[in-house]
């Protein structure tokens, strides 16, 4: 026993020294671990944002990219200040497409266009000029109604329509369809599909073959 005593007392501070030593080591390691393992609060914070603010960017992108997908291209022509083609977004409206075109002219006829219709794409908005078109529309509800239902049937209205309109009739040029809105204007509507014949260039067997592609407003 007096032995180990003595050992004890001689190692005393050695052992101290050396658990002093390893308490430090100890504490050193734990410190570094926390930093290692737990970032702060802020470093968290930064992170977090930008990761935010990248989910945001790519967002935006994504939608750039399919807005200018459904641009849609238009082409404005008659009583209108900047006649043209346009591409405007596919959410507008015919009267949007006018204001691009730079507004009406002081002659236009606008009476028989529907300014809220949507756009859509290759469509061709025509604005006719006063005494160019419509100056023989239906007044009342009945005819209105008759002349709706024939659009719905792809009818081409003779007494309506415009130059631009009346073009789309197989047979029907350029030439043809003046003529024949000039025939409207000198003489008034046509009361049955047979006047088309006071037109120059338009006999029966034009006649014939766009009867069932047209109307003048009644029961043919």
């Amino acid at each position: 026993m007096a032995y180990f005593k003595t050992m004890l007392v001689k190692w005393r501070a050695q052992l101290m020294i050396g658990g002093i030593v390893l308490a430090l080591v100890l504490a050193l390691f734990s410190f570094w671990w926390l930093n290692r393992s737990v970032k702060p609060a802020e470093e968290i914070s930064l992170a977090k944002a930008s990761a935010v603010k990248s989910t945001e960017e790519t967002k935006e992108k994504v939608e750039k990219e399919q807005t200018a997908e459904v641009l849609l291209v238009v082409d404005i022509k008659g009583a209108v200040k900047n006649p043209g083609i346009y591409q405007a977004a596919a959410n507008l409206r015919v009267n949007d497409i006018v204001n691009l075109a730079g507004g009406l002219l002081d002659n236009a006829e606008v009476r028989g266009i529907n300014l809220a219709k949507k756009i859509s794409d290759e469509m061709v908005i025509y604005v006719p000029y006063l005494g160019e078109d419509f100056e023989d529309l239906a007044t009342d509800t009945e005819k209105t109604d008759s002349s709706s239902s024939q659009e719905a049937q792809g009818k081409i209205n003779l007494n309506t329509a415009t130059q631009e309109t009346l073009q789309q009739i197989s047979g029907i040029g350029a030439k043809k369809s003046a003529d024949i809105i000039k025939y409207r204007e000198e003489n008034g509507p046509f009361k049955a599909l047979e006047d088309l014949k006071q037109v120059s260039g338009i006999g029966d067997k034009t006649i014939e073959n766009i009867r069932e592609y047209v109307t003048i407003n009644k029961t043919d």
